[in-house]
């Protein structure tokens, strides 16, 4: 489902309060990275997402130029929903009719996968 930019601040602020385990992806033409930890910042302007130390950290600017598309376990199935609870999209740019976009997706983590 398509949320604007402040009802993403909800739902990162929610993370960060319940200090939920989360998985960052992003994925771009030229490259990709993932990470774990839990968003140590949430704000109208940025949202940051620390592993372990403080020394490894992800921050995104919260603009409105960005697309913003929540899905939860309600809406997957599979191994996806028993893994991530919720997931929230961040997506760069218009979304093409076909191939790829970039962006970064952070997604909850259950107490449920194995790894």
């Amino acid at each position: 489902m398509i949320v604007g930019r402040l009802d993403a601040i909800v739902i990162f602020g929610k993370w960060r309060e319940e200090k939920s385990r989360m998985r960052c992806q992003g994925s771009f033409a030229t490259h990709a990275f993932a990470m774990e930890g839990i968003i140590q910042m949430a704000s109208d302007s940025e949202v940051r997402m620390i592993a372990g130390n403080n020394l490894t950290q992800v921050v995104v600017k919260l603009t409105d130029d960005l697309k913003f598309n929540y899905a939860d376990s309600r809406e997957v199935t599979g191994d996806e929903a028993k893994n991530y609870s919720s997931c929230l999209t961040l997506c760069f740019g218009e979304v093409p009719d076909e191939g790829p976009i970039d962006t970064i997706a952070f997604a909850e983590i259950t107490q449920l996968r194995s790894y």
